[in-house]
């Protein structure tokens, strides 16, 4: 039987982005535990964008992230998005649009909450704050060996 305790939460600024580093031999980035450790213990939390098995791996480590999962409302919607925030990209719209919907289809037990990309403008940065702030106003409960 487990003894649960309740930690009270923490108040964060909210967000850093979190630096990513070459992997090892590897054309791809990762983004190391240590830079997220390095984010929190100044009071902010680290935004990061990183795949499914990659939240296992954080909640594994039991750093519990609040993941917020970014809808596209359609194809267009991703490209317009890519010109105005990455011009440089050269991911197909397509790709990223059919990837997102797998990822709703069966990672969706790993988001905290969903917002929608739709329109313009910085709405869906003010709802990843709200959902933030939310988030970190409740308790954490977790096993009384790891308080």
């Amino acid at each position: 039987r487990l003894e649960l305790s309740e930690v009270q939460p923490l108040s964060c600024s909210i967000s850093v982005s979190a630096a990513s580093v070459p992997r090892d031999g590897a054309s791809s980035k990762v983004i190391k535990l240590d830079s997220v450790r390095q984010i929190a213990e100044k009071n902010k939390h680290a935004l990061l964008d990183i795949t499914p098995s990659a939240v296992e791996r954080l909640n594994y480590v039991q750093y519990y992230p609040v993941v917020v999962f970014c809808e596209p409302e359609s194809r267009q919607g991703i490209k317009a998005m890519r010109q105005w925030l990455a011009p440089d990209s050269r991911k197909s719209s397509r790709r990223l649009y059919a990837q997102a919907n797998k990822m709703k289809k069966y990672c969706s037990h790993l988001f905290t909450a969903t917002i929608s990309l739709s329109g313009s403008g910085n709405a869906w940065y003010e709802q990843i704050q709200e959902i933030i702030r939310t988030q970190q106003s409740q308790p954490v409960w977790t096993t009384a060996e790891q308080v």
